[in-house]
């Protein structure tokens, strides 16, 4: 039980030496697909990959999401390592008529952001985890390419 106790010091000091992740930039990954449907009318398929990529975070090995949803923030949310600092995410997708593509994108990212989360923590090598920076709604950004916090990392 002492070792046990001894053990999860050691984890915490491990993880409490990690910074959380700074430095975010949005970008937005366009793809259209022109196409004719079965009754002649001209579309576009289209889809919007919503990427967050952030500065490396010293003594980090990789990187852990944790996403929460309009229903709220689990205690143990669903998680995803990445190797790298970057997360992508299918934001939007569908297929218009082509003076409808970019309403269509644009409603497609305001319907996402306002149901998913993500946050990003560092991991050590050894699995530590570090702190988690602050909740952003993925498909929204600022004019300057930061991703936009919604709730604090503690949350």
């Amino acid at each position: 039980m002492v070792m046990a106790a001894l053990l999860a010091g050691c984890d915490s000091e491990r993880a409490a030496a990690l910074e959380a992740p700074v430095g975010f930039v949005v970008t937005f990954d366009d793809t259209e697909q022109p196409m004719t449907r079965s009754d002649g009318i001209a579309v576009v398929s289209w889809r919007t990959d919503w990427v967050m990529s952030w500065g490396e975070a010293a003594g980090a090995a990789t990187y852990r999401a944790r996403y929460g949803t309009t229903e709220g923030i689990p205690e143990q949310p669903r998680t995803q390592s990445l190797d790298v600092a970057r997360l992508s995410i299918d934001a939007a997708a569908g297929t218009s008529v082509p003076e409808r593509v970019e309403q269509d994108r644009a409603a497609g990212l305001l319907l996402t952001s306002s149901q998913l989360l993500v946050s990003v923590a560092a991991v050590a090598g050894d699995g530590a985890v570090g702190p988690y920076s602050a909740w952003f709604s993925v498909g929204d950004v600022t004019a300057d390419g930061a991703p936009i916090p919604v709730r604090p990392a503690d949350s």
